[in-house]
């Protein structure tokens, strides 16, 4: 069974029943890595094969299993997956200067909530000052920025 709800605006909408009912994931095709490996085929077994298709290797080995008096299939691969962090690079407006960022962030994607609540980088943080969205600075629907700092109202 397909978990695909379909496609709308440029996302593909999947049913996540671990995730809770309140909240939403959206991420860019780029956010995440998966290989996958196919060992190769022992010069032991009888029969053997390996194949590949849209990402995904595969070996399939057939012998006889003289325990249970019957043929035995198999089939595995070898497979890894990650996220992907990127180094930031921003404009720092007071000193007029690149700014690199010397830790890794994952930015291709982004949780959403329900309950209208949302966390922000601190300000003093190296996100913040590179992307200019922080827990001073907050983006609203409208594209303007709203000062949440009582002192700035």
């Amino acid at each position: 069974m397909n978990a695909t709800l379909g496609n709308r605006y440029g996302f593909r909408f999947i049913v996540d029943q671990t995730i809770p009912s309140d909240a939403a994931y959206a991420f860019a095709q780029s956010g995440f890595i998966f290989a996958s490996a196919a060992p190769s085929v022992p010069q032991s077994v009888p029969f053997g094969a390996t194949t590949s298709f849209e990402g995904l290797a595969l070996r399939w080995l057939r012998d006889y299993d003289s325990e249970f008096f019957q043929d035995r299939s198999i089939v595995n691969c070898y497979q890894g997956f990650r996220s992907v962090e990127d180094v930031l690079v921003g404009w720092d407006e007071a000193t007029e200067k690149e700014v690199v960022s010397t830790q890794e962030h994952f930015v291709r994607g982004i949780k959403l909530t329900l309950d209208g609540a949302s966390d922000y980088p601190e300000a003093a943080s190296e996100l913040a000052k590179i992307t200019g969205v922080s827990d001073a600075k907050v983006w609203t629907p409208t594209g303007r920025v709203a000062e949440t700092d009582p002192a700035n109202a």
